[in-house]
């Protein structure tokens, strides 16, 4: 179930939700294994293949760029009147809910982003980011992503594509499994679950390709 609350100031693009209640069945939205194959080959977006971290639950980093520090402060009526700490908060219970867990940063700097990144390679599953300004001017953030080799959900709270023509462009998504744009702070709800479900997707495949690596051991072995 989720519940929607109109903001303070009435923008479309800040209303506050509660976290989707857990059930048996993740929502799907769409095939990810189509979207992100851990077998595509040379010249495709991912050429090397998908392998989890050594945790043992499911992991995400939720990374923040530039000025959403200033959520519920800066442009209310094109961001909202939700705070940064409200929306981790309500990922917290999202992730929770699902066992997964998770982990926030938020930089002003593009050499601190791009450390970030660097640092979620063999140590989380999945990369949730808002580069916020720098995904209209960062190619070294772009090219962080494509290095990590990972599924990557990139949000943004406003509808990039109604913005000014200079906004309408993202070049860190070319790196991006996948972009979630205009849906405020739920984007980052809808992210999540997103995420979840391509991982699980994922590990289904990888555990699938590895019970046949097994299997055809025991018969080579017989």
């Amino acid at each position: 179930e989720l519940i929607w609350q109109k903001s303070k100031c009435g923008s479309p693009f800040s209303a506050k939700y509660m976290p989707m209640k857990k059930h048996e069945n993740i929502l799907v939205f769409g095939n990810p294994a189509a979207v992100y194959n851990p077998q595509m080959t040379v010249g495709e977006p991912y050429k090397r293949k998908w392998t989890p971290n050594k945790i043992n639950n499911m992991k995400i980093a939720v990374i923040q760029g530039p000025n959403l520090n200033m959520l519920a402060v800066r442009e209310q009526h094109i961001y909202g009147g939700v705070t940064l700490e409200q929306i981790h908060a309500q990922l917290q219970n999202a992730a929770d809910q699902n066992g997964v867990e998770i982990e926030f940063f938020q930089s002003n700097f593009e050499g601190e982003i791009v450390d970030r990144i660097q640092e979620c390679l063999g140590t989380v599953d999945g990369i949730m980011i808002n580069p916020a300004a720098y995904s209209h001017t960062s190619i070294a953030i772009r090219d962080a992503l494509a290095a990590v080799n990972m599924p990557v959900v990139e949000v943004h709270i406003s509808n990039i594509y109604k913005r000014e023509e200079y906004r309408q462009k993202s070049i860190t998504a070319g790196s991006s499994t996948g972009v979630i744009t205009g849906f405020g702070g739920f984007g980052y709800h809808l992210g999540l679950i997103s995420l979840i479900q391509m991982l699980n997707e994922l590990k289904a495949l990888n555990d699938a390709r590895n019970a046949q690596i097994q299997a055809q051991t025991q018969e080579e072995n017989k």
